[in-house]
């Protein structure tokens, strides 16, 4: 995600989002299929619609 954006909605926890990508890319065959399960499960479906919303909002802005 562009610095601008995170700059922008500082509300986001930005942190666990990147440290889950680098695990997940990373560290594959280190990674915890339920831990995926979970947060696919609780987490990405409340993350992901905010997440949309201000990225579209940011692209508005930036014609991005």
């Amino acid at each position: 995600m562009p610095d601008k954006l995170k700059l922008e909605y500082p509300d986001i926890e930005w942190g666990p989002i990147r440290s889950f990508r680098n695990i997940s890319i990373h560290e594959y065959f280190g990674v915890s299929f339920h831990f995926v399960w979970e947060i696919a499960q609780n987490d990405l479906p409340v993350r992901s619609n905010n997440l949309l919303m201000y990225y579209r909002n940011y692209a508005e802005k930036n014609l991005f």
